[in-house]
């Protein structure tokens, strides 16, 4: 036989190679699931993580944070604003709250009032 057909992979397909392909297809199922379910948790319209600011140092190099689940946004939102009762906010913190706001009012197809009075009702909640 010529060199070529020899050298062609086997087509005889054994139970192992069923096997491995079962466990590939639910690997890829899993895995799918995982990102589909990430980003429906995301708190961005897009379904992608949202990137603010969480230090600037003196030194002027910045700190990022991602927030990836829609509710470590409000949580992060709620705790960041609980605290601007205590002591003043850097321009930073300030923007990373309406960031939030924002996204938030985009993935639910809301306007920035209703979402900003969603958590601010939230937050009078949680005082309570």
């Amino acid at each position: 036989a010529p060199a070529e057909v020899l050298n062609r992979p086997s087509r005889i397909v054994t139970a192992d190679k069923i096997a491995k392909a079962q466990a590939k297809a639910e690997r890829e199922a899993k895995k799918a699931e995982k990102i589909a379910k990430e980003k429906a948790n995301a708190p961005t319209a897009s379904g992608e993580p949202l990137k603010i600011i969480r230090s600037i140092y003196k030194d002027g190099k910045i700190s990022y944070e991602w927030i990836k689940t829609e509710r470590s946004a409000v949580t992060y939102w709620l705790n960041e604003t609980a605290w601007s009762k205590h002591s003043p906010r850097e321009d930073y913190t300030i923007e990373a709250l309406r960031l939030i706001v924002q996204n938030l009012a985009e993935k639910h197809g809301v306007s920035f009032d209703q979402q900003l009075k969603i958590l601010e009702n939230k937050l009078k909640k949680r005082r309570d």
